[in-house]
């Protein structure tokens, strides 16, 4: 394939996985409001369940529109990575030996359940990751959490569990 065709490649594979981007991107706006109520359930819990102080607050005026935006963004990669991994694994294959494309298709058959799993593990552990971190905090004192550090927080617990379960997968032996 000559350099110019190899470019025009790229460039479609790259379209069609911003397309799939934004279409999700666009969905994690309709359900950012409920996944926001979700991920703040276990600072809610402690001040029902445990009785300490906790809230969250937001610490500029643009915070909840930055907020949005992040989190949207977060579900849509998450929500279209089934595209954009095939169409990375589809420009890739081409230049692969018989043997490496086997290896390319079962690590992108698996990175991806691999990749919600560890989100659903890393779910799974934040309301005792939250209760177990605020537990730090003095009696008579409060916890007054700044949403964007929160959720920077919760969001690069789950990304980190999902690359780490998918990290077996990650480097195949050929």
């Amino acid at each position: 394939m000559a350099l110019k065709e190899h470019l025009r490649e790229a460039r479609n594979r790259l379209f069609k996985s911003a397309v799939a981007v934004i279409l999700a991107t666009v969905a994690g706006f309709f359900v950012y409001e409920p996944v926001l109520r979700a991920l703040a359930a276990p600072i809610i819990a402690i001040n029902e369940q445990e009785g300490r102080t906790a809230s969250l607050n937001f610490d500029s005026a643009a915070s909840p529109f930055d907020l949005l935006i992040q989190v949207s963004v977060f579900l849509g990669l998450v929500i279209s990575s089934p595209v954009w991994l095939y169409q990375l694994w589809a420009f890739i294959t081409p230049g692969l030996k018989t043997k490496e494309r086997r290896i390319a298709l079962a690590f992108i058959a698996v990175a991806f359940p691999l990749f919600l799993a560890g989100i659903a593990l890393a779910w799974s552990i934040l309301p005792n990751a939250v209760r177990v971190l605020t537990e730090f905090t003095p009696e008579d004192f409060s916890n007054y959490i700044s949403v964007s550090v929160y959720f920077t927080f919760v969001l690069r617990l789950m990304l980190a569990f999902g690359i780490a379960l998918m990290g077996p997968g990650v480097s195949p032996t050929l």
